[in-house]
């Protein structure tokens, strides 16, 4: 037992977070810690410079044969100035100058004026002012680097030529150097070129160190105490020495503690807190008696202390609002009690093995815990009685052996407690427990196991109306109103997102802003529940809404209205108003991120319990601050191609000063790493991000903190970073870099004009290339149309020639001998016949004559075209019924023979479109004689047609009609539509008909 209880308390983790080489750290002895203006945490070891961005370090070594690294590895201090340079210290390497930007370090030769070289092979300690460094090293005492004359001086402290040693030192508001060595204390006073000493007797009043409360007031750690030194007119003093009865002297380190007129300083023994003016000492931990050689409270308020050998010890004091403790919680909130108790029953109820019982304060202040047995307890804490309460009459053995889960108190003051397959209404006058059955079939008295093999009720909870909501382990949650016995089951459903998230109920709570509207319910497995009291609907809560965890032990309702619940990875406290959790875990002081079902409980002043693995944490929430620190942001790498990228191309990121980062086309696939400089909980920043230009929203990249980019576009782009503390506290501003990624040759301005002009060159000559062969190819086209006609016009003369000379004239014979047949046979029987033939003969003779006038009408000839075309038309119109209106100038002298020809074909071809397809009544028709062209306009009022048609316009022979305009030079329009008649203008220059 007592080597279980050792173990667990072994496992109780300390108040601070250690950082060594397994962490990265390149060194476990960490000489000097600063921070400097960027926010970056530095460290000097014995085996280089570390650079901390809270995620991991960043190692600068001497390279050798490479003078822009380090001196020296073994670096002893950092001092950072106003510029944001770096001076750095070696022990063997002398002075470096660091440009935390271009990432170079020059190394500074240590001669002094008349161009001594200085012995800095044991320099050890850096402080600087203004332009001013002083360096403490062994050989050569207190040497000073005045950085803008880059000249090394010695400090003389008397003439006498000796160098002293100085183990630490302080330069004070009006620049004179404070220091000590193992001899004495001193104040060189620079205005007035002197040195005021305070002489040590004894190890004892030897310190390691001091601090500068004011210009003239120091405090120094010894062996046995803290000396106060003081100077006043001309003489230093030690003015008091506070007793400590520690081991403060062996390098000591204090700062101050913002806020306060403390400080905090580190020893031998541990962490403790300062206030000189009253001198009281107070330890906030031990750190197991290592020596501690750095400290640095950095400007949110975290402790950095460096050891000798050991790493570095992380401390956040504002953390410190949890409280932990080993053991069985009841016996740290009720020591007492428990023992009364563990004496009755003869069991050693402290052990942090043992069972957590159910315990309940009642409305009336007494407090009531079951045991194992079916034991009740009730302890009055105002008398200090504990009363054993008989709850076993008329019980079996079996039940006897049964014990009591959980306790609750019903509106009218009666205890209930749950048990096997149901729950006990405790009568106290009688001293009898009253049985009611919730799972169906459990009896009092019979053995009843549920699927997970745990209790059976989980969970109890009385409503304001008396209704009683108890947990089960695998059926959800029974809603049963003892009066009247009514039973309903409220379960989960695989099929319904509204239902219980799972069956495995571990604690019900009422919603303290609406205790009758809403239960709170804690699942295993399934998260949170906000459980309708009404239509038992359940509106539910996972880790993707910011859970730490789907198991949920215990839920309390703080005195705000918040909601604390512990769960298997740490504590969380949930707003029911804005439905947002903030999340606690071992790294904000718990004791640690597991807890345990059943054990919770709230003291009357507000103060919250939670027990779990290896012990408790208590807390009033009250205490539970905030982290209000904005986090800085900076850029920690940069990567092409996964591939770190040179120098220069760092030194753009780092400056940070709107300096674009500038990149080739070939190298548009990077990625950018990024950190929030806010320590608390590194791994708990979370972090938002976008490419202006390419990104259309933030992305929300949470813990991650790098951005990869593939194939982006040549172009200007904003890469814009925001981060978050723990607490999500955002910086708003954030970080923004320009990006630049420069085209490729192709892709450039003048490469484009060049390619545009060359191509409207091209293009040019292709144009004009190709209208010439558009314009050959048209002429050829129409000259080809041209012998069309013209070879259709003379065969239609040749047609004309052959009917009428050869076809008329033979039957014109014919006709003359079938009509002598009829007149020299009189006698003949086929008489009739041969004057029925020859009538035949007539009509052919007559198609013949027609069709011989329409191929080559010979008033053309002998009477003109203006007089031909009236004579058509006319003629057509008659015989076709059609009425007419014709108005025609002559035009005679106008136009060349070749014209009439076409002008003929096109009325020729107007009437026949008139006639056949356009079904028309009546035609009017003009030919007008102009100044310059002859006009022609041809209008039916016939049936008309669509002309979007495809085919309309050449199945009604406009086609032809456009050649035939084409070849007399002309232009001409249709106007039609369906319904509406057609309208044919068409106008051609006058010609001479010569």
């Amino acid at each position: 037992m007592s080597l279980l209880l050792t173990l667990l308390l072994l496992w109780n983790p300390p108040p601070f977070e250690r950082i060594t080489i397994a962490d990265g750290l390149s060194q476990n002895m960490v000489n000097h810690v600063i921070q400097d203006q960027r926010g970056f945490i530095w460290f000097a070891t014995k085996d280089g410079l570390n650079r901390f961005d809270g995620y991991g370090f960043r190692v600068y070594r001497n390279m050798p044969g490479d003078s822009s690294t380090l001196s020296g590895n073994y670096v002893t201090g950092i001092w950072e100035d106003a510029r944001g340079i770096m001076w750095i210290v070696t022990n063997g390497g002398g002075l470096n100058r660091f440009d935390p930007i271009t990432e170079v370090f020059t190394r500074i030769p240590a001669r002094t004026e008349d161009g001594a070289l200085l012995d800095m092979e044991f320099a050890s300690q850096i402080v600087g002012k203004d332009s001013t460094i002083l360096i403490s090293t062994r050989n050569e005492g207190l040497v000073e680097y005045h950085i803008h004359q880059n000249r090394f001086s010695k400090v003389r402290m008397d003439d006498s030529g000796r160098d002293v040693h100085v183990s630490g030192m302080a330069i004070s508001s009006r620049g004179d150097i404070w220091g000590n060595s193992t001899t004495e204390v001193f104040v060189l006073d620079r205005t007035r070129s002197r040195v005021v000493r305070y002489p040590l007797i004894g190890r004892d009043q030897q310190p390691t160190n001091l601090y500068l409360l004011n210009d003239s007031v120091a405090v120094a750690p010894t062996r046995t105490g803290i000396n106060r030194f003081e100077l006043r007119n001309g003489t230093l003093n030690l003015v008091r020495t506070a007793v400590t009865g520690i081991s403060l002297g062996y390098s000591s380190m204090l700062v101050p503690i913002p806020g306060s007129d403390e400080l905090w300083m580190t020893s031998m023994e541990g962490l403790y807190r300062y206030n000189p003016g009253t001198d009281r000492l107070a330890r906030e931990f031990p750190i197991d008696t290592r020596p501690t050689t750095a400290l640095l409270m950095d400007t949110s308020g975290i402790l950095w202390i460096g050891t000798a050998g050991w790493g570095i010890i992380k401390y956040n004091p504002a953390l410190q609002h949890f409280n932990t403790g080993e053991g069985n919680l009841l016996a740290w909130v009720y020591p007492d009690l428990l023992a009364r108790v563990g004496a009755v029953d003869q069991v050693d109820l402290d052990e942090r093995g043992a069972e957590f019982h159910a315990v309940h304060v009642a409305s009336d202040g007494a407090l009531w815990m079951a045991n194992i047995g079916f034991k009740l307890y009730r302890f009055d804490r105002n008398t200090g009685v504990l009363a054993s309460l008989p709850v076993g009459r008329g019980l079996t053995r079996k039940a006897l052996n049964r014990r009591f889960n959980r306790i609750a108190e019903d509106p009218k003051g009666s205890i209930w407690l749950a048990t096997a397959g149901g729950v006990y209404r405790y009568d106290e006058p009688r001293g009898r427990l009253e049985y009611h059955a919730i799972y169906p079939g459990a009896e009092v008295d019979a053995e009843y196991y549920n699927p997970t093999g745990g209790p059976d009720i989980t969970a109890m909870h009385f409503d304001r109306n008396g209704v009683l909501w108890l947990g089960t382990p695998d059926r959800g949650i029974a809603r049963y109103q003892p009066e009247d016995r009514a039973l309903t089951w409220i379960r989960h459903s695989v099929h319904d997102a509204n239902t219980l998230s799972s069956n495995h109920v571990l604690d019900i709570s009422a919603d303290p802003h609406q205790p009758d509207a809403f239960l709170w319910v804690g699942t295993d497995g399934g998260g949170l529940n906000r459980l309708s009291m009404q239509d038992h609907s359940s509106r539910r809560y996972y880790i993707t809404d910011g859970l730490p965890n789907m198991v949920v032990y215990g839920i309390m309702a703080d005195d705000t209205g918040q909601l604390w619940m512990s769960t298997n990875n740490g504590l969380s406290r949930f707003n029911p108003a804005t439905g947002t959790f903030r999340n606690f875990t071992w790294s904000d002081g718990l004791h640690s991120n597991e807890f345990n079902r059943n054990e919770f409980l709230k003291r009357p002043d507000g103060t919250l319990y939670f027990g779990g693995l290896n012990g408790h944490t208590w807390f009033h929430p009250a205490a539970i601050r905030e982290n209000g620190h904005i986090p800085r942001i900076r850029i920690t790498d940069f990567l092409l191609y996964n591939k770190p990228v040179d120098l220069s191309m760092w030194e753009m990121l780092r400056r940070e000063d709107g300096t674009a980062l500038e990149l080739d086309h070939a190298q548009n696939m990077f990625t950018i790493e990024f950190a929030a400089l806010e320590y608390t909980a590194s791994d708990r920043n979370r972090y938002r991000y976008k490419m202006e230009g390419f990104d259309q929203d933030w992305i929300e990249s949470g813990y991650n903190r790098t951005a990869t980019y593939t194939n982006l576009s040549p172009g200007a782009y904003t890469f814009r970073v925001l981060a978050s503390n723990n607490d999500g506290v955002w910086n708003e501003v954030g970080l923004a870099v320009p990006v630049v990624i420069h085209p490729p040759f192709w892709m450039t301005t003048w490469f484009r004009t060049l390619a545009v002009l060359a191509a409207l060159g091209i293009t040019g000559f292709l144009y004009r290339r190709r209208i010439g062969q558009m314009e050959a190819e048209k002429r050829r086209l129409e000259e080809i149309s041209r012998l069309l006609i013209e070879r259709e016009e003379e065969e239609r003369q040749r047609i004309a020639r052959e009917m009428h000379d050869s076809l008329g004239q033979e039957l014109l014979v014919m006709k003359q001998w079938v009509g002598k047949w009829g007149k020299t046979r009189p006698d003949d029987p086929h008489r009739s016949n041969y004057e029925e033939l020859s009538g035949h003969i007539s009509g052919i003779l007559k198609s013949v004559r027609d069709i011989t006038h329409n191929l080559r009408p010979p008033e053309l000839d002998r009477i003109g075209v203006t007089e031909t075309v009236r004579y058509m038309l006319e003629e057509g119109c008659a015989s076709s019924g059609i009425t007419t209106e014709i108005e025609f100038d002559e035009i005679d002298a106008h136009v060349s023979a070749d014209h009439a020809i076409h002008i003929l074909r096109i009325f020729q071809e107007l009437l026949t479109n008139a006639i056949r397809h356009g079904k028309a009544g009546h035609i009017h028709t003009s030919m007008s004689l102009g100044d310059e062209a002859i006009t022609i306009r041809f209008k039916d009022d016939g049936v008309g047609f669509d002309p979007q048609r495809p085919d309309a316009r050449a199945g009604l022979g406009l086609s032809g009609i456009s050649e035939r305009i084409r070849f007399l030079q002309g232009t001409f329009t249709v106007h039609t539509a369906p319904g509406q008649g057609v309208e044919v203008v068409m106008s051609f220059p006058k010609q001479s008909s010569i």
